[in-house]
């Protein structure tokens, strides 16, 4: 148990440092006179995401059923990388 209370309190300090670092961000936006609310939306949006994936994730793995949903993903994400790559190669060649 106190290793899964050292877990929460872990994972609290990084949301706590990641919150500040999104908030640094956005400070030193607006005072440049950027698009200070467009930096705080994407980096919030990138805090909630990660997370929920990660859990997603974490979730998909621990049930037998996860893992037929896991392995398709994860070759598909491959395949389709390689995909675009070349297709990159491809264009780049011609300009």
């Amino acid at each position: 148990m106190k290793t899964l209370r050292y877990a929460r309190v872990a994972s609290g300090l990084f949301v706590g440092f990641e919150v500040g670092e999104v908030l640094n961000d956005t400070i030193k936006s607006y005072k440049d006179g950027g698009h200070w609310g467009k930096e705080l939306f994407e980096g919030f949006s990138e805090i909630g995401g990660g997370y929920a994936g990660t859990a997603i994730t974490v979730f998909l793995l621990s049930e037998p059923l996860g893992w037929v949903v896991i392995v398709p993903a994860a070759i598909g994400s491959m395949l389709s990388g390689d995909f675009v790559e070349n297709i990159a190669k491809h264009i780049d060649k011609h300009f």
